[in-house]
């Protein structure tokens, strides 16, 4: 249901932002996740399909969201989703609009992983990232071996 909801809204926002007339690409996170992956894809499905998200889930949500939501919950849900979003964001000038303009994909990811894990616990957020995670790595590698 994670899975779902993040894929529901990037394709609702991709979509909108269409509808306004506005282009955008990949951020750079992305962009350079799928070089990796035409790269190394074997690896790069253990790496950033299991491993990082695991890591990731064991820093943002048990280290950063439990820490805040002993002093409020909101303060966890706000200060973990922006930290989780400024990660995923490159700090270039010359892509700065475009990173903008993906901002709310990995904030909606955020806000999605932190709901799971206050929630449903650790393995619900895990599952949910990793799964988002691998489902895009398989995409990459099947596109790349489609052109």
């Amino acid at each position: 249901a994670g899975y779902a909801a993040i894929y529901a809204f990037n394709i609702l926002y991709s979509n909108f932002l269409v509808l306004i007339g506005v282009e955008f690409g990949n951020s750079g996170n992305e962009s350079s996740l799928r070089e990796i992956v035409k790269i190394y894809p074997i690896i790069s499905l253990v790496i950033f399909g299991i491993i990082g998200p695991f890591v990731e889930e064991i820093t943002y949500r048990i280290g950063l969201f439990s820490f805040f939501k002993r002093i409020n919950r909101v303060l966890a849900y706000v200060v973990t989703i922006i930290i989780f979003t400024l990660i995923h964001f490159t700090f270039k000038q010359e892509t700065i609009i475009n990173e903008l303009l993906n901002v709310p994909y990995y904030a909606f990811a955020a806000i999605t992983f932190c709901f799971l894990y206050d929630k449903f616990g650790f393995a619900s957020s895990m599952y949910a990232h990793a799964f988002n995670n691998i489902i895009d790595i398989i995409t990459v590698i099947i596109l790349n071996n489609m052109a």
